[in-house]
């Protein structure tokens, strides 16, 4: 019989329960379906991990989706990310990573991983079934206006100047400078990336030489797919691919 989450070791049950309270404090929407697995999802996404309980010395083995494990930081040691070994189906090329949870694996990490590395490839869930032989006839209104109240934290003006008077307009990361590309319009386009976020030290004070540097729009969002951002030197890694 298969294990599952109503008949698998309190152990496995409470780590899975743990896991869903933790993504559910980062991500309220967050759900489970238990069914021979556990899965989890956002809701209006499709799921991003499947849960696999265990009878043995491990809790459980979780599969997720994205196809670079080496990206993601390891949960311990012991608790590895990885690349199946076999894909052979559509299901195993959706979450081609794993990890096997030991004993004392702390639920509230895997779920700060999760949801940084997997949900954002998950997608949204389509309500189509199959695509619409009338989709293209459909009028579709966009641009509605809704108010939204939200917290930032303020950039100085002064320091992305002297940012820029330092390292001029050339992107740090691809080194292209966009007013070669796309002309005079876009010789003022660039982006000041604060190495190390604002939102995780608060205010302080920022030398504008060696805590900013210079992105293009393209890899400023590419060094935020992942919490903590990545480093000019893993940037600088992947554009060598």
């Amino acid at each position: 019989m298969a294990t599952t989450h109503e008949n698998c070791s309190g152990d496995s049950r409470e780590f899975c329960d743990s896991l869903l309270e933790a993504l559910q404090t980062s991500m309220p929407d967050a759900f489970r379906v238990t069914t021979s697995t556990c899965a989890f999802a956002v809701k209006g996404s499709n799921r991003f991990a499947h849960l696999y309980h265990k009878q043995d010395s491990l809790l459980a083995t979780v599969y997720l989706r994205g196809d670079e494990p080496e990206w993601i930081p390891q949960l311990s040691d012991s608790a590895r990310f990885q690349l199946r070994e076999k894909m052979g189906s559509k299901w195993a090329e959706e979450f081609p990573t794993l990890i096997h949870i030991p004993v004392g694996a702390s639920a509230s990490v895997l779920a700060e991983r999760l949801l940084t590395y997997s949900l954002p490839v998950a997608g949204k869930k389509s309500r189509l079934k199959t695509p619409s032989p009338a989709l293209n006839d459909v009028i579709i209104v966009d641009g509605k206006i809704r108010t939204v109240l939200s917290s930032r934290y303020e950039r100085s003006k002064i320091l992305r100047t002297r940012c820029l008077e330092h390292f001029g307009y050339q992107c740090q990361g691809c080194r292209i400078k966009l007013a070669d590309r796309y002309g005079s319009i876009a010789e003022l386009l660039i982006h000041v990336h604060h190495i190390e976020r604002l939102a995780d030290t608060g205010p302080r004070i920022i030398d504008p030489i060696t805590d900013l540097i210079p992105l293009c729009p393209n890899c400023h969002a590419v060094v935020h797919l992942k919490n903590p951002p990545f480093t000019l030197n893993g940037l600088q890694t992947m554009l060598q691919r």
